[in-house]
């Protein structure tokens, strides 16, 4: 063999071993990366294992048909079941039979779903022990995934939170029965002073329906103002400043707002709600309409007032009047002397005017201090109404008269009496008007009147009797001290005990007196009398209402 065809065989030998290493290298390479990838795919498979039998929610695979072909451990810590107990078992023969229907429909939405993912509300299911247990699902559907063929089914026990819910509902529920039972009224405010609650009350007292207060902002809504009208800011407002500082807050004389735009005299406790962080959360507000009980309480340190001056006041008229009817004889006896043209016979008549205005006053005081029993009697309010206008023409003179609703209406007075105390507020009514305006004066039934209904309990069981001016009308500084014995803005010299016995004769006949009136409005004093007859009428369609 020549040197070159040695050398061609030894490159032709060459290249044959060369090729045959790149194999064997390319060949251990590719068994490398198998073991590679199977070490990764245990190490990968052990994780997921590690994760999903470690995992407190439970996993399962199930077919199409709800039965399970795999479980996680967290089964037995569930449901009490083992892997091995639940394996094969069909997921709708352990649900409630009141739930199975709605799983069966479930599991048809996920088979025909688009989403993978379906999130459904929980059912019940049977746990090894017979009770029921609340599970949460979230169903995957992987059926046309080859590595899986299954849906996976993710859940979780939920019956203790399920059962906290249900009594938290229970609890609030009881709260609310309780608080919308009491009387007084009650408000819980967020931290911007927004009504968060409101119980039935609250809602009653401040006029508005219920739930239509939440949402809205309370200082806006029913503390805006004082009780003479003006503007209370927001800075001067309790509510506010508890929901600043969390301070609580007894106010016992204050005012809070109708929807309609009225008042009502309140008491009220603003308490903070904190969290337990120490958080401010908002205000409750816990308060009671106190304007009848304020009226009583004036009312009896009135008559306490009353009392004590009636003592003092009998005693004083007495011998005031002794001393006038020793006076009167005297005078008597010098008119008759001198005759009626001698110079001195008009001092004698200012004399004997001034003993009798003297003695009248007397009378105003004792009949106040001692006030007579009335002697009722059945009484048709309208007819003795009429009645009335006739002697009311002759007291008025000048004045116009006018009948208003005369309904007849049965109650028990004392006509003697009651015609003192209409005579009384019909000359008041003339001292407040001007010349040759009209007085008005009528009976009708209390409800009729929209003023009586807000302010007379079961109105319709009551008739009014009512005297009407056009005058000035009376402030309402004024209106308050009306009935103060003592008191009057009369410039002519009243006695300021006039409304004083009206007030006691009518207070007698188990009635009250009750003014509406404004400066520059006139004023319309009412007569309420409990009806003989307390049967409910309500009056015909398109009878006659008084406004």
């Amino acid at each position: 063999m020549t040197i070159s065809g040695l050398l061609l065989g030894s490159q032709d030998y060459l290249i044959k071993g060369i090729a045959s290493s790149d194999t064997i290298v390319r060949s251990i390479r590719y068994a490398f990366e198998r073991v590679r990838a199977e070490e990764d795919r245990r190490r990968s498979e052990a994780r997921f294992r590690a994760l999903v039998e470690n995992s407190s929610d439970g996993i399962v695979l199930m077919d199409a048909q709800g039965n399970v072909h795999y479980s996680s451990p967290a089964i037995n810590r569930i449901l009490g079941y083992s892997v091995e107990e639940f394996i094969g078992i069909n997921v709708f023969t352990l649900m409630h039979p009141d739930d199975v229907l709605e799983g069966r429909r479930r599991l048809m939405t996920i088979l025909n779903n688009q989403a993978a993912l379906a999130a459904m509300p929980d059912l019940r299911y049977r746990h090894s022990d017979g009770s029921w247990r609340s599970l949460e699902v979230l169903r995957t559907n992987r059926l046309d995934d080859p590595a899986v063929r299954a849906i996976v089914v993710n859940f979780r026990d939920v019956t203790e939170r399920n059962n906290a819910l249900v009594t938290a509902e229970r609890l609030q529920r009881r709260y609310e029965l309780i608080l919308n039972s009491i009387a007084d009224g009650v408000a819980e405010l967020n931290a911007n002073g927004i009504v968060t609650f409101e119980n039935a009350a609250a809602a009653s007292m401040l006029g508005w329906k219920p739930h239509d207060l939440i949402g809205r902002n309370a200082h806006q809504a029913f503390h805006h103002s004082r009780s003479d009208g003006s503007r209370l800011a927001e800075e001067d407002c309790p509510l506010i400043a508890t929901l600043r500082d969390g301070e609580v807050r007894q106010v016992s004389d204050d005012v809070f707002w109708r929807n309609d735009g009225t008042c009502f005299t309140v008491e009220y406790v603003a308490a903070p709600k904190i969290d337990r962080q120490g958080e401010m959360l908002g205000v409750v507000v816990a308060f009671r309409d106190v304007t009848e009980r304020r009226e009583m309480q004036r009312q009896v340190d009135q008559a306490i007032r009353v009392t004590s001056l009636g003592r003092v006041a009998a005693s004083v008229a007495h011998e005031f009047n002794n001393v006038l009817m020793s006076i009167q004889p005297f005078v008597e006896i010098l008119q008759r002397q001198i005759g009626n043209d001698a110079p001195n016979s008009k001092a004698l008549r200012y004399i004997r005017d001034g003993v009798k205005r003297g003695r009248m006053v007397s009378n105003q005081i004792l009949r106040f201090a001692n006030p007579a029993e009335p002697r009722l009697m059945t009484l048709d309010a309208g007819e003795w109404m009429r009645t009335f206008s006739e002697e009311a023409h002759v007291t008025l003179h000048e004045y116009r008269v006018e009948v208003g609703p005369a309904e007849s209406l049965i109650v028990k007075a004392d006509a003697e009496q009651l015609s003192q105390v209409m005579l009384n507020l019909v000359g008041n009514a003339r001292d407040a008007s001007p010349a040759g305006s009209a007085i008005a004066v009528g009976a009708v039934q209390a409800d009729a009147v929209p003023f009586l209904r807000e302010r007379v309990p079961d109105a319709h069981r009551f008739a009014a009797m009512f005297v009407r001016d056009r005058g000035s009308g009376i402030a309402a500084e004024v209106l308050e001290h009306i009935f103060e014995p003592l008191f009057t803005t009369k410039r002519n010299g009243g006695t300021g005990l006039g409304l004083t016995v009206v007030q006691q004769i009518i207070s007698e006949h188990g009635g009250e007196v009750i003014v509406e009136s404004a400066a520059g409005a006139g004023s319309t004093f009412y007569i309420v009398l409990p009806l003989e007859e307390t049967e409910y009428a309500p009056p015909e369609a398109g009878g006659e209402r008084i406004n």
